[in-house]
C-alpha cells in the first residue's frame, strides 16, 4: 500500500490506452487514485465506494496537520478526483433506482431540452431535502452528466466575454425586464395574502393588510391571486394558508412541535420562517416598493 502523497501520485496518472472508452478512463482514475492506498483492490461498486471514503479519510488527516501551500492544494485535488469518482459510483446507482433522475439519458442537442434537463436536475437534488435543513446542506453535492456539465462550464465562461449560450438564454417572453422576479415577488405578495387569510382573517382584510406594506392595490391583488391560483402555482398558495393556520395553532399552543407525536409540516415550518422572520410582510413591503414601485407609481417608492 502507497503513501498517500507519493512522489508518483502527485503527478497526472496518465495511462496509455488507444481510443480508451469511459469506462476504462474512470477505471485508470481508480487504479492511480484510490487502489494504491487500500489494502485490498475492490471487487465491486460497494467495495469502491468504501475505498473512496478510506482514501478521502486519508487525506483529510494528512490535510489536517499540512501547512505547506503547495502540498495543501495537491490534497485538494487529489481529494477533489476521490470525491467525483465516489459521486460517479453513487450516481450510476441512483440511476438505476429511479431512471426518470435522467442523469445518464441522451438528449440530443437541442439547447431547450438541455436547459430544462439542468433546471430539472438541480431542482429535484435541491427539493429531496426537508426545506428547512436545505441551507445546512452545504456545499451541495450536485450530480450532473458530463455533457451537461461541459456545456454550462462552457455558458459561464463565455458570459465573461458577454456572449450568452443556448443553456443560458432567457426565454423571449415580450414582457418587462426581469419578469421571473417580478413574478416571483408578486406570488410573494399573493403568499402574505394567504398566508394572513389562513390564520382565519377576512381575505379582504388580508388584502388590505398587504396593500397596506406594499402599496399595491387590493383589486390588483385579487387579480394575482386568480392569476397565480391554478397551475404550478396553486400548492404554494395552498401552503401559505395552511402555514397561516400553523401561526395560528402556535400562537395557541407554543409549545406544538416539541413534544412526542407533534405532527410538524416541515415546509410549513419554513415557509412560516419566511414569512414571519426572513421577510416579514413589513420588509417584504419596503423591498418590493423599492425594486417594483416604479410599475405600480411612475416612480420608486422608498417607503417612507
Amino acid at each position: 500500500m502507497g503513501s498517500i502523497l507519493c512522489s508518483g501520485w502527485e503527478a497526472e496518472p496518465w495511462v496509455v490506452i488507444t481510443d480508451p472508452t469511459a469506462t476504462e478512463l474512470r477505471n485508470s482514475l481508480w487504479e492511480a487514485y484510490v487502489f494504491p492506498f487500500v489494502e485490498l483492490k475492490p471487487a465491486d461498486s460497494a467495495g469502491r465506494q468504501r475505498a473512496a471514503l478510506e482514501v478521502l479519510q486519508m487525506l483529510q488527516a494528512v490535510g489536517a496537520s499540512e501547512t505547506n501551500p503547495e502540498r495543501r492544494m495537491i490534497i485538494y485535488e487529489k481529494a477533489s478526483v476521490v470525491w467525483q469518482l465516489l459521486a460517479g459510483e453513487v450516481g450510476c446507482w441512483m440511476s438505476t433506482i429511479d431512471p426518470s433522475a435522467g442523469l445518464f439519458e441522451n438528449i440530443g442537442d437541442d439547447p431547450l431540452q438541455e436547459q430544462a434537463r439542468l433546471r430539472a436536475l438541480v431542482s429535484l437534488q435541491d427539493a429531496v431535502a426537508p426545506p428547512a435543513h436545505r441551507g445546512a446542506m452545504d456545499p451541495v453535492a450536485l450530480m450532473l452528466p458530463r455533457r451537461l456539465f461541459n456545456n454550462l462550464l462552457r455558458a459561464l465562461r463565455a458570459l465573461r466575454d458577454g456572449e450568452v449560450q443556448p443553456i443560458l438564454a432567457p426565454t423571449k417572453s415580450g414582457r418587462h425586464n426581469e419578469p421571473w422576479s417580478h413574478d416571483q415577488a408578486r406570488l410573494r405578495a399573493v403568499e402574505h395574502v394567504c398566508f394572513i387569510e389562513g390564520q382565519g382573517v377576512a381575505k379582504g382584510i388580508a388584502r388590505a393588510r398587504v396593500q397596506a406594506a406594499t402599496k399595491i392595490a387590493r383589486e390588483t391583488l385579487r387579480e394575482w391571486e386568480t392569476e397565480f391560483g391554478h397551475g404550478k402555482f396553486l400548492s404554494r398558495l395552498s401552503l401559505a394558508r395552511s402555514t397561516g393556520a400553523l401561526q395560528q395553532k402556535l400562537i395557541a399552543d407554543p409549545e406544538f412541535g416539541k413534544r412526542d407525536g407533534d405532527i410538524l409540516d416541515a415546509h410549513e415550518f419554513d415557509l412560516l420562517v419566511e414569512l414571519t422572520r426572513r421577510e416579514p410582510l413589513a420588509a417584504f413591503g419596503v423591498s418590493y416598493r423599492q425594486r417594483w414601485g416604479d410599475r405600480h407609481f411612475g416612480t420608486p417608492n422608498e417607503g417612507n
